[in-house]
């Protein structure tokens, strides 16, 4: 239905938009590659998906429909290129289409937007201020001009307006009836881009129960997990329980787990049976955010987590979400539970597969020996791709790294394609320079394009990354001591908060 549509277009979107930041940026639109199959990627498929999205949305759904019918029509039986396309839409609808195009299609990038609220009780005027804070390297661009809709919750009604974005920033006024008790900015999520938009508790609250847009009750949870307020873990804990929605429950129980706090999993903990399986597999993913410490949530989320294994559930993705959670605790009870998981068959063996992705996460070297027995050509190519990559995660914990290099490297001659995929990603992130020279042979005689780009970029890697394995370690373990610090100053915070309360009552 129009829900979970909605929340593909999402979904689209931020896939594009994390490989746009983590690996590359180009236009749709390119003629520069290695393998014709490079390009065959997020920015083609799913930026393009997500631009077709806006051009419906900017034509309407009349017009757009037209200029498909008018397409398709023209160019039955033929071949086409993305000019054919905007001549057909140009054609059946008499608008000129180059700015768009030049802008989404032939332009790379997107825009990185901030956005602030303020109410002005006086003038009875909402004020939105819109900064675009992209840059404009690597082809994209510092300004977009583009509409985007607005809304507002007043009383019963909702106000909408639509803005044009021409600056880098700008600033939106509103004359409303009184203050709104709910502010949405791009209401449906039509356009492609990254948002930051905080509000008050108070509008996010309000949201979260009463935005008939999943996608704005799914913003609304995302901005309440960063508040992690007992106010706000209440109203997250009700919507992760009640909403009709399961990617709303799920959000919800993601920005539980985000906040992190002791409410947060005592919410979390009773949320645990709710009933639809996607959502409790985001309840377990999000225990899995509490690790192991002196307050010992770590071991009453590991616990809740070792019980669904045991138990069993429903739904195997459930068990298998259960263990990858597992292993994220590092509780002393993880490593003998995903021992038995091992023993669990599955759908696509999803089970053993996720059950490796909790010991690389748990960080326990007494798994690499069960990992190595896992890649073995026999098992399910899912179990076995799964344990490659726990083998090269593993191999920062163990002085004995050359075995594991070894058969990382055995496994590059693996007959199936996506075996020898694992192997070059798992030998990059062994970050062990030494397997350059066996990633250059397979470059030189593989026939798979995507192969060769990710034997290449390994190798790119592990070049610019020689001498840097002790350097990247540190920077992990005191990432893992400040969020250690800051779970312990929200526990102290919350305690101070909590006697206030009870001494005023």
């Amino acid at each position: 239905g129009t829900d979970e549509f909605k929340l593909q277009m999402r979904q689209n979107g931020e896939a594009y938009i994390q490989a746009d930041s983590s690996q590359y940026r180009r236009p749709i639109v390119s003629n520069v590659y290695n393998e014709p199959i490079d390009i065959f990627d997020r920015q083609l498929y799913e930026k393009g998906s997500c631009v077709l999205h806006m051009l419906r949305h900017e034509l309407g759904d009349a017009l757009f429909w037209k200029a498909i019918r008018h397409y398709v029509a023209k160019h039955r039986g033929g071949n086409v290129t993305t000019p054919d396309l905007q001549g057909a839409i140009e054609e059946s609808t008499g608008r000129n289409m180059d700015a768009f195009f030049d802008q989404w299609v032939y332009g790379a990038g997107h825009p990185n937007l901030t956005v602030s609220y303020e109410w002005d009780e006086k003038a009875k005027q909402a004020k939105l201020t819109v900064k675009q804070t992209q840059s404009d390297d690597q082809g994209g661009r510092e300004v977009f001009v583009t509409p985007v809709d607005v809304s507002f919750a007043v009383g019963r009604r909702h106000e909408d307006f639509r803005i044009q974005l021409s600056e880098r920033e700008q600033s939106f006024y509103f004359p409303l009836a009184s203050r709104p008790k709910m502010v949405r900015f791009d209401p449906g999520g039509w356009l492609l881009k990254a948002l930051e938009f905080k509000r008050s508790p108070e509008l996010l609250t309000y949201q979260l129960k009463n935005d008939d847009d999943v996608l704005g009750r799914m913003d609304a949870a995302r901005g309440l997990g960063k508040l992690a307020s007992n106010e706000a873990v209440a109203a997250l804990k009700e919507a992760a329980l009640k909403d009709a929605f399961w990617a709303v429950q799920s959000a919800s129980a993601r920005a539980l787990g985000d906040a992190a706090t002791p409410a947060a999993l005592d919410a979390l903990l009773a949320c645990v049976d709710v009933a639809h399986p996607r959502a409790r597999r985001a309840v377990l993913a999000a225990l899995g955010n509490f690790r192991d410490d002196v307050n010992g949530r770590g071991e009453k989320a590991a616990k809740a987590l070792e019980r669904v294994l045991v138990e069993g559930d429903r739904s195997y993705y459930v068990e298998a979400e259960a263990a990858a959670a597992l292993g994220k605790t590092r509780s002393g009870i993880a490593f003998a539970a995903l021992e038995l998981a091992l023993e669990k068959k599955s759908h696509n063996d999803i089970i053993r597969a996720r059950t490796f992705e909790g010991f690389a996460a748990l960080k326990d070297p007494r798994a690499i020996p069960l990992a190595t027995e896992w890649t073995e050509y026999g098992r399910s190519y899912q179990a076995r791709d799964a344990a490659a990559v726990c083998l090269g995660k593993l191999a920062e914990y163990t002085e004995q790294k050359e075995p594991i290099r070894d058969r990382l490297i055995e496994l590059l001659d693996d007959p199936w394609l996506r075996t020898r995929l694992t192997a070059v990603g798992a030998l990059r992130a062994m970050n062990d320079d030494k397997a350059i020279p066996a990633l250059t042979r397979l470059a030189a005689r593989e026939l798979d394009g995507r192969v060769v780009r990710t034997c290449r970029e390994a190798i790119a890697a592990l070049r610019k990354g020689r001498d840097k394995g002790d350097e990247l370690k540190k920077v992990r373990e005191e990432l893992d001591k400040l969020r250690e610090e800051h779970r312990s100053l929200k526990d102290r915070m919350e305690k101070v908060e909590s006697k206030g309360k009870r001494k005023k009552a």
